[in-house]
């Protein structure tokens, strides 16, 4: 007998308010020793009137064949009946659980039992984020808002003490000096800490369909950060005297070339990913998420870099201390490179007036434009211009490593209202040249009689419609009983 069949026998009988099964969650990829992709598996339990549900961690993490086979292989041996017994063991510890509960709240209690941890939020930081060094801007983010926390908190406060009432009072202390958006920022990177790493039991303290209480992150003001095609160009063929700003420009146009490479990827970009005329190489800040690879072509812009700045070391480019591989000191030559090419960038664009800014008043009371442009517009000019000259949707999605099409909306959306008429004007001609229009129009004219002739012809009488008022009277009221 296969796992799937042993499942469909014992949970789905009409006498249980509950159905179970397992459910392996391809959501969010783990990669395992061997580089492949690995999903945690759940045993999933729902209401079959109210359609609640609750998942229940196995501890299991699978790839998809080995899910398979631990489902539906007969006779499994090894490592798949291993994986079928773990499944089948987790399955009846839930099944049995169910036994005599009616709802959903019953149900948590009987299957989450609180863990008191003693793990301080500083203790689970440092481990947290000893796991994501090579992601240097979401490192920068995590440890400033993790900074601030802290101090409105006990010293070795537990993740107890993150209630929403707190989460209020830190975003009222970071209004002081941050915007909107960088406490949108902040406050994203703080729930993935959360998530992450707080122990089971702990009241969740962001907002949620069921807990419409919680602590709610703000929207923010989308900037456009999609240069148009005059400032592009207008950077393209900047030149400058200033070192600084000439580097920070050879920067900018090799990362908006390759598809928004990031400061990171460029600076330890090394000559043994070279083959032929590309660089194949692991992006650092997915690299844990997905086994996937990037290739970044060599044309005669990037040669002309690369012959620029070329390095004596191991890596391609100057940037960096060819010695160095710790990844701590890395972080933190890469964090600076960048600042100083943000700074370069905004003298770009004050000289170039591209890019856009904002009026900011300094201590002394004076006005000053603070111009927007960074290494991120390279990216975001990128992907939009991609996306409005009608280049594949999925070679986009594969070039910046996007697990889903969503995280494309943004780009989308930037999309100029110009562009946006022009696509609209394009599909009325196409529509009219066509004649679209009045070919629906036929077709569901003729979708409308074909059904009205399958329709039948009789109609209930007055004893059917009471017989059928009763059933479902009945069926309430069996639900209601079974309620309780």
């Amino acid at each position: 007998m296969t796992l799937a069949i042993y499942i469909k026998e014992r949970t789905f009988n009409e006498d249980r308010l509950w159905t179970i099964k397992p459910y392996h969650d391809t959501r969010k990829a783990v990669i395992n020793e061997n580089g492949e992709e690995t999903f945690k598996v759940v045993i999933r339990t729902w209401n079959r009137y109210d359609r609640e549900r609750l998942d229940t961690d196995t501890k299991l993490k699978l790839t998809r064949d080995e899910y398979v086979l631990a489902m539906h292989q007969a006779n499994p041996r090894g490592k798949n009946l291993e994986n079928q017994k773990k499944i089948i063991t987790s399955l009846d510890i839930v099944f049995e659980k169910t036994k005599d509960i009616l709802t959903i709240d019953e149900l948590k209690q009987n299957l989450r039992i609180p863990k008191k941890s003693k793990e301080t939020i500083q203790g689970a930081f440092d481990l947290y984020i000893n796991e994501r060094q090579d992601q240097l801007s979401s490192v920068v983010n995590d440890t400033i808002i993790v900074k601030h926390l802290l101090e409105l908190l006990p010293k070795d406060a537990t993740f107890d003490k993150i209630t929403t009432k707190k989460l209020n009072e830190l975003q009222d202390k970071l209004q002081k000096n941050c915007t909107e958006n960088t406490i949108k920022t902040y406050m994203g990177h703080l729930r993935a800490f959360f998530n992450a790493k707080a122990p089971d039991g702990i009241p969740y303290p962001f907002y949620l369909r069921k807990n419409k209480n919680g602590y709610q992150i703000p929207i923010g003001n989308e900037v456009e950060k999609a240069l148009k095609v005059d400032e592009l160009e207008k950077i393209k063929n900047y030149t400058s005297d200033n070192y600084i700003n000439q580097r920070s420009r050879d920067i900018f146009w090799i990362s908006f070339i390759w598809a928004g490479a990031n400061m990171t990827d460029i600076c330890t970009l090394k000559w043994n990913d070279l083959k032929d005329d590309c660089f194949t190489i692991k992006r650092q800040k997915t690299s844990k998420k997905t086994n996937k690879t990037l290739k970044y072509y060599i044309n005669s812009d990037i040669e002309e870099i690369i012959n620029k700045y070329k390095g004596n070391g191991r890596y391609v480019f100057n940037f960096l201390s060819s010695k160095t591989t710790n990844k701590a000191e890395i972080r933190d030559e890469v964090k600076d490179f960048t600042r100083s090419i943000n700074n370069g960038l905004k003298k770009i664009a004050k000289e170039l007036n591209v890019g856009g800014f904002k009026t900011k008043i300094r201590k002394n009371g004076k006005e000053f434009k603070s111009y927007n442009l960074s290494t991120y517009y390279a990216r975001y000019t990128s992907t939009t211009l991609a996306i409005e000259s009608g280049e594949n949707l999925n070679l986009i999605k594969q070039s910046n490593q996007w697990t889903s099409f969503n995280t494309m909306k943004k780009y989308i959306d930037s999309s100029s209202s110009k562009e946006q008429k022009n696509m609209q004007e394009r599909k009325s001609k196409l529509y009219k040249e066509e004649g679209w229009m009045k070919k629906a129009k036929n077709d569901i004219a003729e979708a409308e009689a074909e059904l009205k002739k399958l329709k039948p012809k009789t109609t209930l009488s007055k004893k059917e419609r009471e017989r059928e008022a009763k059933i479902l009277e009945y069926e309430k009221k069996l639900f209601e009983l079974k309620k309780g």
